[in-house]
């Protein structure tokens, strides 16, 4: 069972004007693979790195390559399948994962839309997901988001568990050797995930503009061999 942070919910929702499929690869690396418009429609941006590293196309959504500008048919009632459905006795523990208190009047309406982009559609076994850029959305702002890397560089902290509700630091690395724009999320000073790099835009961008981003840790879960951390971000 996830350790997850107590009465913490997102506040307010905002409309992104589309959200990025994401495909990882059997190496561990996320592409963006995908963008799916809030006016329904759907578009595949893979770069050639994404077919390098094996990727083919969502199940779903062939790709052709003669008419690489088809229109796909209710792409968000296609991908909403990824949801569980709102009739589940436990439909309520799922939105709390994810900073979506089931009782208020916030989520009472929710697009499918905005489901996809607020809990990423996740699924067990399953290469892909949803990140939001937030595209057209002004800050105040508050998400959930999986933190990158956290495999690697969060097995040095002794009890994980400890990181609940801790806030954390960001740190830009200019002269990173795999990425200019990429941020560091650190605890105490100690480096212990990465913002995914679908994120890293919006981030720099937010930052530019004088914003505060406010980082906690929201929920750590997974098994002894692959733990994955959740934050609670916070941007005013």
């Amino acid at each position: 069972m996830p350790t997850i942070s107590e009465h913490k919910y997102i506040s307010n929702i905002v409309h992104s004007e589309f959200i990025y499929l994401i495909w990882k690869s059997p190496a561990g690396d996320r592409f963006p693979v995908g963008k799916l418009y809030r006016d329904d429609k759907f578009e595949y941006i893979a770069k050639e790195s994404a077919y390098d590293a094996g990727f083919t196309c969502y199940p779903a959504f062939a790709i052709f390559t003669e008419a690489p500008s088809i229109e796909y048919s209710e792409p968000i009632k296609v991908f909403a399948r990824r949801l569980p459905p709102k009739s589940r006795s436990d439909y309520g523990k799922f939105l709390a994962l994810y900073g979506l208190d089931y009782k208020s009047e916030l989520v009472k309406d929710i697009s499918d839309f905005d489901l996809l982009a607020y809990t990423g559609a996740h699924l067990a076994d399953n290469p892909f997901s949803f990140a939001n850029p937030f595209k057209g959305c002004k800050p105040p702002l508050q998400f959930i988001m999986q933190a990158a890397a956290f495999d690697f560089y969060g097995q040095n902290i002794q009890n994980q568990e400890l990181l609940l509700e801790k806030n954390l630091s960001l740190a830009l690395e200019p002269e990173n050797p795999k990425d200019i724009n990429a941020l560091s999320i650190k605890f105490q000073e100690q480096k212990i995930a990465y913002v995914p790099r679908s994120y890293t835009e919006v981030f720099h961008e937010w930052l530019k503009l004088g914003f505060k981003i406010d980082l906690s840790v929201f929920r750590i879960n997974g098994t002894d061999e692959h733990r994955y951390l959740y934050l609670f971000v916070s941007v005013f």
